[in-house]
């Protein structure tokens, strides 16, 4: 018997991406889900995060990543100089734009959960009277009734239109960005964004067509 050994080295290559490049990513995201959110409602927001320390502009990434989890408290911080202050969302109509203060996730949930008086009103009087609450809740979780769901709480009111027309609406962002992101912004399950989706002929979203995108 003849024994024999190899030596074999598989070299594999591997594309990874550069800390720019994510963050890239993160924001091309991010401006697709804004985007989304828009068309389906009446409105659009940007985050605007102007460090009053060191003056360095924020994206909407880095206000997000810069939000605590402290629940009691809305500040991001600056990833220059770590100065902590709170965020503003520039909310757009036909009509208006005002500059409102942008609440974290947690920041969010905690009023919800704190003023159960607030499930009282209807998504229009939340807005006008709540107005940093509402958009920082439909920013972050889709809408007031999913932001609601969070703590346990449910929403009465009808905040979104039928399903067949917030379908139509979100249709020129399917396969940009993910079915269950879709879903959760339109509060319309995935399986049916995801029927809605192959019906219309439109390939499945890829992260790694966003990452070929920015790169």
């Amino acid at each position: 018997m003849e024994l024999s050994q190899s030596l074999r080295t598989d070299l594999h290559q591997r594309q990874e991406l550069t800390l720019e490049q994510r963050h890239a990513v993160k924001l091309e995201l991010e401006q697709r889900l804004l985007g989304l959110i828009s068309a389906v409602r009446d409105f659009s927001f940007t985050p605007k995060g102007v460090c009053p320390n060191c003056s360095h502009k924020m994206d909407s990434i880095e206000i997000l990543e810069g939000f605590s989890r402290d629940p009691k408290d809305p500040r991001t911080t600056c990833p220059k100089c770590k100065h902590q202050f709170s965020a503003k969302l520039v909310v757009s109509d036909n009509h208006s734009s005002v500059e409102i203060l942008y609440y974290c996730p947690d920041q969010v949930l905690e009023i919800l959960r704190i003023e159960p008086s607030m499930t009282l009103i209807s998504p229009s009087e939340f807005r006008q009277h709540h107005a940093a609450v509402f958009h920082s809740a439909v920013r972050h979780f889709g809408s007031l009734t999913s932001a609601y769901e969070k703590v346990d709480v449910k929403y009465l009111f009808q905040e979104l239109p039928p399903e067949e027309e917030l379908l139509q609406k979100a249709e020129p962002f399917m396969g940009t960005l993910s079915d269950s992101v879709i879903a959760r912004v339109i509060r319309v399950h995935t399986k049916k964004v995801y029927r809605y989706r192959k019906a219309k002929g439109i390939k499945a979203y890829n992260r790694s067509d966003v990452a070929d995108e920015v790169a």
